[in-house]
């Protein structure tokens, strides 16, 4: 029995062995898969992140990818936009020009027919200038015979005599380059300023502008001392103020808008219209007349105008050369082409003249004042009185600099082409446009020692905006006249002007652009 029991303990003990071997084998395995199931969920994790991270990396390549190709596609569309804008502007400008050639052409077929009848009525109003230059001529030598012989009588006639003999430089010099430019076609006068149909000289131009320079005198004298006759209270005092002001205030106020300006003229004409009809005080007009003769039977009763509407003119006039210098800071001109059209429209109303004669000579003043080359005068920059000869002048107490120079010119030329180069029906031009053909042929016509930058700048301010309108009027004689001003002239420029020259010098490629207009 105790052996049994020994061999049954011997098996018990080797079987709880054996299932602790067992066991621990189990346990190890279970470890093992355990530390197995660890490290695959380990690399599981690390091979999800690193699929996260791959599919972040791709999703945001792929965005950036999108993002380039939205804006390539929205600078695609902007280029593409932006080129269709220019090729509509490009054939908005085409169309443009297709339309101004189709006008200048029909212009071109109607010019033979428009020429000849311009020709004519320059020839009748040449003749008709040339008559009353006569009478005012045969006048003026009857009146001279008369004081010579009763100069006890002298002090009587003073006003007279001066109304009757200023005009008559002024009657032959305008007219002269036009008829010599109609009869020789084209060909501008050696001496255009110093040669009229009536025989003026070199002489006659001075006296001109002399008669125009003592104009301006007695106009700066009325214009200072009028306002004085009227004391506090006066009921003329406050319109006396008023119309500077209003006139001063209005020039101010062009702009480029033709219905701005349509309201601007109305105000100025409202300006004038009171003048016209207020109860203030006459004045004798002869005095303020050159250009004109003064009608047969003219006495103290019927030459009277009234003092308020010559004190407007001479603050239009002022207020308007003022406002022609600063536009002229603005290259494309055409604020000076409205103030152009207001000045012209105004002082051609025959409301507004005595005895059908227009306040022209009193902007005429203001210009032989401002701008005497225009009128053929010439001078050196080296004297004092040479250079007011040559627009050289101090404003506002400032000595003047070579760019202000050069700005005013410009803007005193394109002024005055703005005003010449003008028509309206019915009723007589305030600066006909033989004046303007008259100032580019003295200015074509000035010896080359005697040129200053200050000629091409007029020039410029003459013809850059205004060639076309010229060619319409006059065609191929116009034409001629501006290859004369714009290829000959700065080929003969002093090196003092060569600079300025080369302003004017670019012009016929701007006008074969601009207008189709060919010089050569």
């Amino acid at each position: 029995m105790a052996v049994f029991f020994e061999l049954s303990q011997m098996l018990v003990t080797s079987d709880r062995d054996s299932q602790n071997r067992l066991d621990l084998v189990a346990a190890t395995h279970a470890s093992d898969h355990h530390e197995q199931l660890v490290r695959a969920a380990l690399e599981h994790e690390r091979i999800r992140e690193g699929a996260e991270r791959e599919l972040e990396r791709l999703t945001l390549e792929s965005l950036q990818v999108q993002k380039a190709k939205q804006e390539a596609e929205l600078q695609r569309l902007k280029e593409d936009q932006l080129r269709r804008r220019q090729i509509e502007q490009l054939q908005l400008e085409n169309a443009r020009r297709e339309a101004e050639l189709v006008q200048f052409k029909q212009a071109e077929e109607h010019r033979s027919e428009d020429e000849r009848i311009r020709i004519e009525n320059t020839k009748r109003e040449l003749l008709e200038k040339a008559r009353r230059e006569a009478q005012a001529k045969d006048r003026t030598i009857q009146q001279q015979k008369q004081i010579e012989q009763t100069p006890q009588q002298a002090p009587q006639q003073p006003t007279l005599a001066p109304a009757a003999q200023a005009p008559q430089p002024q009657l032959a010099a305008p007219v002269q380059a036009p008829l010599a430019v109609q009869q020789q076609q084209a060909r501008i006068e050696p001496q255009p300023a110093t040669a009229t149909a009536s025989g003026s000289t070199n002489s006659n131009v001075e006296e001109v502008h002399k008669g125009y320079l003592q104009l301006h005198e007695r106009m700066k004298a009325f214009r200072k001392s009028f306002p004085k006759e009227f004391p506090a209270g006066h009921p003329t005092k406050p319109l006396v103020g008023d119309t500077r002001r209003e006139m001063r205030l209005r020039m101010g106020q062009i702009t480029t808008d033709r219905k701005d300006s349509k309201v601007t003229i109305n105000r100025m004409r409202d300006i004038l219209n009171k003048c016209l009809k207020s109860n203030g005080p006459p004045v004798d007009i002869r005095q303020y007349i050159v250009s004109s003769p003064i009608p047969a039977g003219t006495n103290d009763s019927n030459a009277r105008y009234p003092a308020l509407l010559l004190y407007a003119w001479i603050c239009f006039g002022k207020s308007l050369v003022k406002q022609f210098e600063q536009e002229a800071a603005s290259e494309d001109g055409k604020i000076i082409q409205e103030l152009g059209l207001i000045a012209a429209s105004l002082i051609s109303d025959p409301n507004y003249a005595w005895n059908g004669i227009s306040m022209k000579d009193i902007l005429l003043a203001k210009y032989h004042k401002a701008c005497p080359m225009l009128f053929g005068i010439s001078g050196r920059m080296d004297t004092k009185e040479g250079q007011k000869r040559l627009g050289w002048m101090i404003l506002s107490g400032v000595e003047p600099t070579a760019n202000v120079y050069n700005q005013r010119m410009s803007g005193l030329g394109a002024g005055f082409a703005a005003m010449s180069l003008r028509s309206f029906s019915g009723k007589v031009p305030a600066i006909s446009v033989s004046d303007y053909w008259l100032a580019i042929a003295s200015i074509c016509n000035t010896p080359p020692e005697a040129l200053y930058g200050g000629h091409f700048m007029l020039l410029k301010g003459l013809t850059k905006d205004y060639a076309n309108k010229f060619v319409i009027m006059y065609g191929r004689q116009a034409t001629a006249v501006l290859r004369r001003a714009v290829i000959d002239l700065p080929a003969r420029a002093p090196a003092r002007a060569q600079d300025t020259a080369k302003v004017i010098d670019v012009l016929p490629d701007v006008w074969r652009t601009t207008f189709k207009l060919v010089l050569d």
